[in-house]
């Protein structure tokens, strides 16, 4: 069925994925099925004129009933030689993830062939969850899954275990997320999610490892950005993000999120994103004039259109080593050749996002800290010289075998055991503390390896932290003046003969360590103090004050030296103050003749 250009630029409109003020204007006409299947695309309901269910709201923006997408979960019988194929590519990072929505499964596909590996790797909780969209790998070996109405992101354990909402951390949160679509992974672990709809609608939220909210991203309607629905990094160049109500292909920077320029137009639904070998932009385009699979040059010129006979509805996109591409469709996964022709359906089904995973058979996480008690949530600290730090091993098992004996071996601390005997299931993990005195700046990598007797089911994992050592150090600054109740505020006096001044000797702690112990010494006083017991924490104050009576111009340097018994963290300033001695001058007495 043609459209009218014009027809097509209001129902781009029209496709503002709100619920919210944020939306934009109601439809006037009655839509028509195409604007219906546009609706319900790009809200994860079935967009109907009548309810037929008790879950139907009205949405006063398209003046149309919203209703959860009719599901059909499979039941299928779980084929354990099917999932340990499936593993053994996930392990080796030649697997493809593919949910199917209605169907409420993850799959894996092979990533070399295309071909359907596990119709059900991961089984999704019906009740927790709405319309999936898109499933990853999570920066701590699980796999995080976007729920497009529910409004979270999800995560299940490797074997298939639902673990609970990942993001936002506590629940469903209408002021973060509403209907979301694709994700993907800072460098950094921080995860990053499409927002089309709701208070912080048009945007790119950020989370944390443990899907603690940090903000946007990328700002809300950033260059134009209106329902994004995918976010791809494009390793060392941009971010691009497929925006469906402009019909854009926008790029952003790499590690602020500030926007740059559009990459291109796409007519009229631009969802998956990906990055070609050929280094050229592939995007799944979901309908419109450039309906099927849009290749873009890497600057964002047009190379072709490729759309298959009997395939439509386009949303996911994956190239095959061959060349081929992997599609994914409202009716199944495809391969299609760039003459748009039809290789083979590989599954039938509502099938989403494509994406690559890597699943470690062993996860280890290093972190630091300065508590012995409890393990740390950063792998990175500073410190003073000599300070105890405590550092924590924690290992997960995410393969499928039981380990029953493990080693760990530090580059510097060295082997903490070998052969312990501990019964590590698929999904469980343990950890252990190791307290050392650092007294320079240390990055040390632990490596656990977990196994059986023979050995047997050997698998290993490494994580490195840092321990960056900041030299000790303090500042004195000396001054003087005539009162003796208070510190003066320079370091030079003018005064008569035989004047009392006195002198004020502050020290500052501008270093990480805290001392307790301290010397004073005057190169006119002398010593004023050896030993002295104060605890002097980082970037904390003290001060002494003498009182001398001056008799002649008197330039004096002390010397303040503050560490710790040992003695170590030994560390000293100096500082001078002058006082300058007027004497009256008398003029002889002249007679007059």
């Amino acid at each position: 069925m043609k459209r009218t250009m014009f027809a097509l630029a209001i129902l781009i409109l029209v496709v503002a994925l709100g619920l919210t003020a944020r939306s934009l204007a109601p439809v006037q006409a009655e839509p028509t099925v195409i604007d219906l299947e546009w609706i319900s695309e790009a809200t994860g309901y079935l967009a109907t004129l009548e309810p037929f269910s008790d879950d139907c709201f009205l949405d006063e923006v398209y003046q149309v009933y919203l209703c959860e997408a009719p599901r059909e979960p499979v039941a299928l019988a779980a084929d354990p030689e099917a999932r340990a194929q499936a593993v053994a590519l996930a392990q080796a990072g030649q697997a493809l993830l593919i949910p199917d929505s209605a169907a409420m499964v993850i799959m894996v596909f092979d990533a070399t062939t295309g071909d359907l590996i596990d119709p059900s790797f991961i089984t999704l909780d019906d009740d927790a969850t709405g319309t999936v969209i898109h499933a990853i790998s999570g920066p701590d070996g699980q796999i995080l899954v976007s729920d497009q109405t529910r409004n979270v992101v999800h995560q299940y354990a490797a074997n298939g275990s639902y673990l609970g909402v990942f993001a936002p951390a506590g629940g469903a949160n209408s002021a973060i997320m509403q209907n979301i679509r694709g994700m993907a992974l800072r460098p950094n672990g921080n995860l990053l999610v499409t927002v089309g709809a709701g208070f912080n609608a048009d945007a790119i939220a950020e989370f944390d490892t443990d899907g603690n909210f940090l903000g946007n991203f990328v700002l809300n309607a950033l260059g134009g950005l209106a329902s994004p629905f995918d976010v791809y990094r494009r390793v060392d160049t941009d971010w691009l993000v497929s925006s469906i109500n402009s019909n854009q292909i926008l790029r952003y920077a790499l590690e602020t999120g500030a926007f740059i320029d559009e990459l291109a137009s796409i007519i009229s639904f631009p969802q998956q994103i990906l990055e070609a070998a050929n280094g050229n932009v592939l995007v799944a385009n979901f309908s419109g004039t450039q309906t099927g699979i849009v290749e873009l040059s890497s600057t964002g010129a047009l190379v072709g259109v490729y759309d298959t006979p009997g395939v439509s509805s386009y949303r996911g996109i994956y190239e095959l080593p061959n060349g081929n591409l992997l599609v994914s469709t409202t009716g199944g996964v495809h391969e299609i050749t760039r003459n748009g022709a039809l290789v083979e359906t590989k599954y039938e089904g509502s099938t989403r996002f494509i994406e690559p995973v890597t699943l470690p058979p062993l996860l280890l996480r290093k972190t630091v800290g300065l508590d012995p008690a409890m393990c740390a949530t950063t792998d990175e600290i500073a410190v003073g010289p000599y300070t105890p730090v405590t550092y924590c091993f924690e290992v997960r098992n995410t393969g499928e075998v039981t380990l029953g004996l493990h080693d760990l071996v530090d580059s510097q601390i060295g082997v903490l055991f070998e052969g312990l005997p501990v019964s590590l299931m698929p999904n469980a993990s343990v950890f252990i503390t190791h307290t050392a005195l650092i007294t320079e700046t240390t990055v040390n990598t632990a490596t656990w390896t977990a196994y059986n007797p023979g050995p047997t089911d050997l698998v290993e994992a490494t994580d490195s932290a840092t321990v960056t050592v900041v030299p000790p150090s303090i500042a004195l600054t000396k001054t003087v003046g005539l009162d003796p109740t208070v510190c003066a505020m320079t370091d030079s006096i003018t005064v008569g003969p035989n004047t009392a001044v006195t002198y004020c000797f502050e020290v500052t702690n501008t270093s990480l360590t805290t001392f307790g112990l301290h010397d004073l010494v005057d190169s006119q006083i002398g010593v004023l103090f050896k030993e002295l017991p104060v605890s002097l924490m980082p970037n904390a104050s003290v001060f002494v004050t003498h009182t001398a009576l001056i008799t002649e111009t008197t330039v004096n340097t002390a010397t303040w030296t503050s560490y710790n018994a040992g003695p170590i963290n030994l560390v000293d300033d100096t500082d001078t103050a002058t006082v300058t001695v007027a004497f009256r001058t008398w003029l002889p007495l002249i007679r007059r003749p």
